[in-house]
């Protein structure tokens, strides 16, 4: 009985122990539960930073004709189906900058939450620019409240959440606080950071002004630098500089050249760098093979969007005498950077909104400044600027002031993302004209399709939104277009 009693109480003294114990020993030191914001914020800015540049190098260029498809066209002839890809990609990145958010008020670093609310801004404004309303509200809610079939916000209610938090964002946003780690788009500093945020208002702002009076806000932002300084040069914009090692190369260094090669320039770009003898295009594109060896008068030539395959892979010769994307985009890792905003298409939102009258300010300066800064950019020697600005087609003075600060800075958002469609979308400027072969009854797209699994996953609350906005079709208005 006395080494039943000893025995039981030896065990019970281990089982306390261990149970003592217990999270401890569980507890994997390398593997912590809480990480600090740092640790995720490299991966945020990678990936968020270079999704405009993705997304323009697969379906933005084609959509706002810079380039063409010389095969598999059905895209660049609007045979759209549902875009899962746009919804997953930005929806599984905010789901990381909702932790960092979480994070940084936990640990009471407002500069992390203020780069958080920039980039939880900027992903919610891609999504509802291209499909309208979206999951938003409780969009980012399932880890905390098992909400995983979230509804769709109205775009206008989207808008207005995106705008308070880039206000949010600019009051957080201090220089004198804490520093931040991780940060490979401004290197820690947080008086550029408050200049995206501040840049990105005047962006959205402008974006909705067909359905808002927006002058109020922008002539806040504008009137009072001090508190809500804007991008001053060509340094202060936003966009990843990529590195000659892998993995942190530019996208398409690594990839397959004959997916590269199916890009060509476009013909409508072709077209306007020609009205404009505009330098640019040697920067953006190569010169045609033919041309290289020296036996065709044409140095850059582009096809039509929209053709059949066979058409677009024979016409005008063929391959040696269609351009191709400039060598920077595949032969070099580091050349190209993945622009996010430019300083130059802040200098044309000034100018379209100095035009309109929405903020006090001389449109004309405006303009001015965009495109030398836009041609600068790209490395074009200063005489070669001055000549180009001096051309009637360039010089702001004579024809319609709009159509020109539309064209350039529609020449500007080659590579980002889709801003050109954007634009175009919301002032029909500069006019395009549909693909060759369409599929869409000769209509440009306005909007892409909602993901084949919202039809699966999510069914109520997707009919609710296409009840409210109209049918899920490519040729939809969303809400800031009328």
């Amino acid at each position: 009985m006395k080494r039943i009693i000893a025995s039981f109480f030896i065990l019970s003294t281990l089982l306390l122990g261990c149970t003592k114990d217990f999270e401890e020993l569980n507890t994997n030191p390398n593997q912590p539960e809480r990480v600090p914001p740092n640790m995720i914020l490299t991966q945020i800015l990678f990936n968020l930073a270079e999704f405009p540049a993705r997304e323009a190098y697969n379906k933005g260029n084609f959509i706002t004709q810079h380039t063409a498809r010389q095969n598999f066209t059905d895209f660049d002839r609007y045979v759209w189906g549902p875009d899962d890809g746009v919804w997953n990609s930005l929806f599984d990145r905010l789901r990381d900058v909702n932790n960092l958010i979480i994070l940084a008020r936990e640990q009471g670093n407002t500069n992390y939450e203020g780069v958080g609310l920039i980039w939880k801004s900027y992903a919610f404004s891609f999504l509802t620019d291209v499909y309208g309303d979206v999951p938003y509200s409780d969009a980012l809610e399932g880890r905390d409240s098992g909400v995983y079939s979230p509804v769709y916000d109205s775009q206008e209610e989207i808008y207005e959440g995106i705008l308070q938090d880039l206000r949010t964002a600019n009051e957080l946003l201090n220089p004198a606080g804490f520093s931040i780690q991780g940060d490979i788009i401004y290197d820690g500093s947080i008086l550029r950071w408050k200049k995206f945020a501040n840049s990105l208002r005047l962006r959205y702002l402008l974006r909705i002004s067909n359905k808002k009076n927006v002058s109020a806000e922008m002539g806040e932002i504008i009137n009072n630098p001090a508190d809500n300084p804007i991008f001053e040069n060509l340094g202060d914009q936003a966009a990843l500089t990529y590195l000659e090692a892998a993995p942190n190369q530019w996208f398409t260094h690594t990839g397959r050249v004959g997916s590269f090669r199916e890009r060509r320039m476009s013909q409508t770009i072709q077209t306007r760098f020609e009205d404009l003898n505009d330098p640019r295009v040697r920067e953006y594109f190569r010169p045609t093979q033919a041309f290289t060896a020296g036996n065709w008068d044409r140095e850059f030539n582009g096809i039509p969007n929209g053709l059949g395959e066979a058409e677009a892979l024979d016409w005008d010769g063929g391959s040696n005498f269609q351009s191709e994307l400039a060598p920077k985009y595949f032969d070099e890792p580091n050349s190209a950077e993945a622009l996010v905003m430019t300083y130059f298409e802040l200098q044309f939102i000034l100018a379209e909104a100095a035009l309109k009258g929405l903020i006090d300010g001389n449109p004309e300066e405006f303009y001015t400044e965009g495109v030398r800064s836009a041609l600068a950019y790209y490395n074009i020697p200063q005489d070669e600027i001055d000549t180009y600005m001096e051309q009637e087609s360039v010089v702001y003075a004579g024809g319609d002031p709009l159509e020109k600060i539309m064209l350039q800075k529609w020449i500007g958002s080659f590579m980002i993302g889709v801003e050109g469609w954007n634009d175009w979308r919301r002032t029909g400027l500069p006019t395009f004209t549909p693909a060759v072969s369409d599929d869409n009854n000769n209509m440009v797209p306005v909007r892409y399709l909602y993901p084949q699994s919202e039809q699966v996953f999510n069914i109520a609350n997707r009919q609710a939104a296409i009840d409210r906005q109209g049918p899920d079709n490519i040729n939809t208005r969303i809400w800031w277009m009328d």
